[in-house]
């Protein structure tokens, strides 16, 4: 599959450079002529996204499981392939801002991890609505006036749509155990007999995800973590970018950490 999807990129670039030759030689050539190479990338996308869901359903539905096998399949970078995943993810996601994701289950609690990242979010929205209107009015060229112009609303439609998915995928404290979750990205299940220990932290430094070599994971939001819980023995996290990593604790951060940690003692004591 590499060799075939490597092959069509690859013969419509040759395509599109043999057409603009032509163009210097044969007089009259339509301008539609120079879209043909387009059909053909268009196609070697449509089979890698094709590859892409295929190997995702193969996988339990997990792109953190899926993506390092259709990156070999195919040779494109599985960063690459995450970042398109979270992309579109990211704008579905923006059409359900105003529609926030409420918790039906009694027995399952749910403790948001979004609440120091909604004031800076707000704040680069506003911002963003600003400078849209500020530089739709100051270009007097109409083409980047509205190339600029579609440059920034794609911009905020993407950061509203980063903003929802970590505020509708909160940590979960389930009668099995806990679900820990960083938006769409991440999600690690710790069942209470694995659980050994939970505290509070400080918030370190660093604002990405990272493990290190004894598998001490950190999940920051904005750089901040402050909830620290330890495993008996290791569990999996999935993350969309790094892909399922064995866990033998995890720092996250936690909107209400009080109350995460009380709720989370009378949980271990009923178990």
């Amino acid at each position: 599959m590499k060799i075939v999807f490597r092959a069509m990129l690859g013969a419509a670039i040759i395509f599109e450079g043999v057409l603009f030759l032509l163009m210097n030689v044969v007089s009259g050539l339509p301008g539609w002529v120079f879209l043909l190479p387009l059909a053909v990338v268009v196609a070697a996308f449509l089979l890698l996204f094709g590859g892409m869901w295929q190997d995702y359903l193969r996988n339990g539905r997990s792109w953190a499981s899926s993506l390092s096998e259709t990156s070999k399949k195919f040779g494109v970078p599985r960063k690459i392939l995450a970042l398109l995943v979270s992309e579109v993810g990211s704008l579905l996601a923006a059409f359900t801002f105003f529609k926030p994701q409420r918790n039906v289950d009694s027995e399952v609690r749910s403790f948001t991890a979004y609440r120091n990242l909604r004031t800076v979010v707000f704040m680069i929205l506003a911002l963003s609505v600003a400078e849209i209107s500020i530089v739709h009015f100051a270009i007097s060229n109409a083409f980047w006036r509205y190339l600029l112009l579609v440059i920034s609303v794609y911009a905020v439609v993407l950061l509203s749509g980063f903003y929802v998915t970590v505020r509708d995928h909160p940590h979960l404290m389930t009668p099995q155990g806990l679900v820990l979750r960083n938006g769409r990205r991440l999600i690690c299940e710790i069942p209470w007999s694995h659980l050994r220990h939970a505290s509070s932290v400080t918030a370190g430094e660093g604002g990405d995800v990272a493990i290190d070599e004894h598998g001490n994971l950190r999940v920051p939001v904005l750089s901040e973590v402050n909830v620290k819980l330890e495993v008996d023995s290791q569990v999996v996290a999935e993350d969309l970018y790094k892909g399922p990593m064995m866990v033998s604790s995890i720092e996250i951060y936690c909107d209400d950490k009080d109350t995460f940690l009380r709720d989370l003692a009378e949980e271990r004591n009923a178990h």
